[in-house]
């Protein structure tokens, strides 16, 4: 990560009016500090990207993600799907998509492959985004408003309960930690990125917390299905394309999925699964989880240490801390902080809400890519 600073002209600090020649040196002096800070930045970020350091980097990554296919219960998660879609399914389904900052909702109609060029056509979709506010809800209040965003998405008239029609199925992609006991039921866990929803109702199913508000509506709904939202996105792919095997998540926060042998994972990893379920799975789909790897082995700035010592869960995502869309702004906002107060910027004077922990959105940082 190569970290670009927009430089103001340069200044002057005098306390009375100088020469032409003591301006000349002093903007000589203001640009080379500039210069240096910036190469500072530089060599920070980028002292990990020769040959040789990758090349470490990604032995110790291995040699942990083996242990922790052995090993962990929050990382390298087998789910239940033991095979991928044939590109044939048919069929109209409600799917929701809860990440880090929207929950996403689209009616999609599956076709498949021998009936239509477009085999996955989305009639309507909502998108709603997900602000402080929304984070701080606590227990059933989130899935309340879970709820309503559902009821929001529907044709009531279609979709009310009234014992006459089927229920519509719904697939949910989780961008979150979940402790899989069925391909539609899951234990919450700790979610991160600043979300307060697991707070009396973490270790409870996810299916049951969802569907009960649903019910209390009156919603004629049915969840059938619950992924992370890395293995959601490998399955559609998988769709559409056969050879798919593994899919990768860089938004808000990042992670992986993997399609893995079984007997890649230790058998501990499978906990209490039927006897029919391990007849069946010669292959699994794998939530790495990968947010949680490289604790002691990615290498990181002061400005990521400081990002990290001051979350409210330090160490729980190191990799996310450096690369999710979550962080990029916390620690664009750091620098230039820390750049402000040596006097580099800005005749030292902070812009509005600068000082503010995660004022700086990635998003705009992206505009200014732009």
């Amino acid at each position: 990560m190569v970290v670009q600073i927009p430089l103001p002209p340069p200044t002057l600090f005098y306390h009375n009016t100088p020469s032409k020649h003591d301006s000349q040196i002093s903007i000589k002096m203001s640009e080379t500090t500039i210069d240096s800070y910036l190469a500072e930045i530089t060599k920070h970020f980028g002292s990990a990207l020769s040959q040789d350091s990758l090349y470490s980097l990604s032995e110790r990554l291995q040699s942990e993600f083996h242990e922790k296919l052995q090993e962990s219960d929050i990382s390298m998660l087998p789910s239940y799907h033991h095979s991928l879609p044939t590109g044939s399914e048919r069929g109209t389904f409600l799917a929701l998509d809860m990440g880090g900052s929207n929950f996403r909702l689209a009616l999609v109609e599956l076709r498949g492959k021998e009936v239509s060029k477009e085999e996955m056509h989305v009639r309507r979709s909502k998108i709603f985004p997900i602000d402080d506010t929304v984070r701080a809800l606590q227990g059933s209040a989130f899935f309340e408003w879970v709820a309503e965003r559902i009821e929001e998405m529907l044709d009531m008239d279609e979709h009310q309960s009234d014992g006459k029609s089927h229920p519509l199925s719904m697939g949910l992609a989780w961008s979150f930690p979940i402790e899989q006991t069925s391909t539609r039921s899951g234990y919450l866990l700790q979610m991160g990125k600043g979300f307060a929803a697991t707070h009396g109702v973490q270790g409870r199913d996810i299916g049951e917390l969802i569907m009960t508000p649903c019910t209390k509506r009156g919603l004629n709904v049915q969840l059938q299905a619950i992924v992370n939202d890395s293995l959601a996105t490998l399955l559609a792919e998988a769709y559409r394309e056969p050879s798919t095997r593994m899919s990768l998540i860089l938004g808000t926060g990042t992670n992986s999925a993997i399609f893995l042998p079984v007997t890649a994972l230790s058998s501990t990893k499978y906990g209490q699964r039927s006897d029919d379920w391990h007849d069946l799975a010669k292959h699994v789909v794998v939530n790495t989880e990968l947010s949680m790897h490289g604790k002691n082995i990615w290498p990181a700035t002061r400005w990521d240490r400081h990002l990290n010592e001051t979350h409210t869960i330090p160490d729980f995502q190191p990799f996310e801390y450096l690369v999710g869309g979550r962080y990029l702004g916390e620690i664009m906002r750091l620098v230039l902080v820390e750049a402000i107060d040596e006097g580099l910027l800005f005749d030292g004077e902070t812009p509005n809400r600068l000082r503010e922990p995660y004022a700086l959105d990635a998003g705009i940082l992206a505009a200014f890519e732009r």
